[in-house]
């Protein structure tokens, strides 16, 4: 009997889940303050006390920073998320002024007086700015990891920013341009979310929001082709191809099931 003819569904199922990981999109279709997505979010007043929500109207979020320094408007959303993980975010603008930032949130946790992990940002119009931040816990404890200017990190109405982090590499993008990188070890698992500066500064957001832990279809060439018990053509599979610094592994990146056809009865 040929491995192959044992293999039960379940283990199939096991296998699309570990290669395809979790996702999760929005549009923001509802108006809540702050953001709940029946759920799906956990905000930075609400949850976390300190620090600030974000609220929606149809299609749009809004910013509400807390009163006090570094109280920036978070949102994470809940659930268990694994360790490689992205988030993207389109931009609008509306009447944006002094320092407006929109912000990717990977790794993070948020509860009472605590929030913990990576932010990466960029800056809308007239700022020109990235940077990368690890928050250690309390507001207004945080650590650069990088901070860098130039017109080229500028953002407009329309521009799409993301954030990978990717075993201990975290990765920003601008409209699918690599802007940045950072590396840093302190955390190894968490949420992905999104944020905007403290302070006021005027209305702005996001109008489209995606974050998933399916870093290996991001960041891998396409897989080769392969076959799956059970299907009478090739399928695909993408297995897990960095190791925990985020290099290329030099093991077996894909695991290879016979056609349908080829199976022995």
């Amino acid at each position: 009997m040929r491995p192959s003819e044992i293999l039960p569904a379940a283990f199939l199922a096991a296998l699309a889940t570990a290669a395809f990981g979790r996702s999760y999109t929005t549009v923001f279709p509802a108006s809540e303050a702050p953001i709940s997505e029946s759920g799906a979010w956990l905000n930075g007043a609400k949850d976390g006390l300190d620090w600030g929500d974000i609220s929606t109207t149809l299609g749009k979020t809004h910013p509400h920073p807390g009163p006090a320094r570094y109280a920036d408007a978070t949102a994470l959303l809940a659930g268990t998320w694994g360790s490689d993980q992205s988030a993207e975010g389109t931009v609008w603008t509306g009447d944006p002024h002094n320092y407006p930032e929109v912000e990717l949130r990977l790794r993070s946790t948020l509860s009472p007086h605590a929030c913990n992990g990576y932010e990466i940002t960029f800056s809308i119009a007239p700022n020109a700015y990235l940077i990368i931040v690890r928050w250690n816990g309390p507001l207004g404890d945080f650590t650069y990891l990088a901070n860098i200017n130039g017109s080229q990190y500028q953002l407009k109405a329309g521009d799409v920013v993301k954030a990978t982090m990717v075993g201990h590499v975290i990765t920003a993008y601008k409209n699918g341009v690599m802007m940045g990188q950072a590396i840093d070890s302190v955390y190894a698992t968490g949420r992905p979310g999104m944020g905007f500066n403290e302070q006021e500064n005027g209305d702005y957001g996001y109008t489209r929001f995606t974050a998933t832990d399916e870093a290996v279809s991001i960041l891998r060439p396409s897989p080769r082709r392969l076959s799956l018990f059970g299907l009478g053509s090739p399928g695909t599979a993408a297995i897990p191809w960095r190791d925990a610094l985020g290099r290329p592994s030099h093991g077996p990146d894909l695991i290879l099931f016979p056609a349908a056809s080829a199976v022995s009865r």
